[in-house]
């Protein structure tokens, strides 16, 4: 038997997240769903040039070199992506038009919140592969 409508409403993969409030107090309540890099490249919202240089920048990273600018940058650009993808409710868009944009720990918060589903892939994967 096929799913139905009514099961795939109820397996929605979003969840909110109260992110740090504005700097006037005004509280961040967003609806947010889990990255999906390779949705994110196909449709044009991270390009492979992006990648590349956020996959140099962790490299050197490990390396102990001190990443370039145009490195750092980029890895902000990539922040800033995932972010405007994984954002449902409020959008990232409307955030911009209505607020003036998210703060830097607002940016932070999302970011480290939206990977925390990706950690946890990368765990199950770890696990999966010792067995």
């Amino acid at each position: 038997m096929a799913t139905s409508i009514e099961q795939l409403k109820n397996a929605k993969h979003t969840w909110e997240f109260t992110a740090p409030a504005f700097r006037n107090g005004v509280e961040l309540v967003v609806e947010l769903r889990q990255p999906s890099i390779s949705t994110m490249v196909l449709d044009g919202t991270i390009s492979n040039p992006l990648i590349n240089d956020v996959t140099k920048l962790t490299g050197a990273k490990a390396e102990g070199k001190k990443p370039t600018a145009k490195e750092q940058a980029s890895v902000f650009k990539f922040i800033e992506n995932v972010i405007r993808y994984c954002m449902v409710s409020p959008t990232f868009q409307d955030v911009e038009q209505y607020a003036g944009g998210l703060t830097e720990a607002q940016l932070l918060a999302i970011y480290e919140e939206v990977m925390k589903s990706v950690n946890d892939l990368s765990s199950f994967r770890n696990e999966s592969t010792n067995t």
